[in-house]
């Protein structure tokens, strides 16, 4: 009994681990989509292939804890602590898959001059890509003020995307030539304001793990 718990445990830090990687992985992606949406497409294929690799380390998250089931019964602590591994990992999959959606927006942008109207969603992006830096780094070593400071960035990020929606209107109206560009800003604001809000996901369920 004694080596097949010692397994088990082997698997949950390998597991552990692997999540921590996968953090990383989408912390630099977001690190190269805001390079993208504030400076132009220059990263948009590096996006696309860091989001693949990002699909395969979340599947070997998910097929690493179905093998632990086989290994042995879960104790309930534990099968509560794979399950939120499980969760966590799907939220940093659906923000890669965010940076993704963003990618498509940017490539169907036509006009340099717009980007100067779209400060509101770079300032967006820039909150959503600090609360990622935080969550990363409190997945590691569990810090109370950062997943509160996480959650009021989160606010933030709201704030700014009502702004954008409100002020959108005006937008089109006073500068119609860059009419399909603000709509595509509109869906790269909507992209931040999920991807904050699946950080904010990962952190609610942290306190569970560590």
């Amino acid at each position: 009994m004694a080596p097949i718990m010692k397994n088990f445990s082997y698997e949950m830090n390998k597991v552990h681990d692997r999540l921590l990687v996968l953090a990383e992985m989408t912390e630099g992606q977001f690190a190269l989509t805001q390079s993208v949406v504030a400076h132009g497409a220059t990263h948009v294929n590096k996006v696309k292939k860091l989001d693949r690799d990002i699909d395969e380390k979340y599947e070997e998250i998910q097929e690493g804890i179905l093998n632990m089931f086989i290994i042995q019964t879960p104790l309930p602590n534990e099968i509560k602590a794979l399950t939120t591994i499980m969760r966590m990992s799907g939220e940093l999959e659906r923000i890669g898959d965010q940076m993704v959606n963003m990618m498509a927006s940017c490539e169907h942008l036509n006009h340099k001059d717009s980007r100067s109207y779209a400060t509101t969603v770079i300032e967006m992006l820039g909150h959503a890509g600090r609360m990622h830096e935080m969550c990363t780094s409190i997945l590691k070593i569990y810090d109370e003020e950062k997943a509160t400071t996480i959650i009021e960035t989160d606010r933030l990020v709201d704030q700014a995307f009502h702004h954008f929606r409100t002020e959108l209107p005006q937008l089109i109206q006073e500068h119609p030539q860059y009419i399909e560009d603000f709509m595509q800003y509109f869906l790269i604001s909507r992209y931040i304001e999920r991807a904050a809000d699946h950080i904010v996901n990962i952190v609610k369920r942290i306190n569970l793990i560590t």
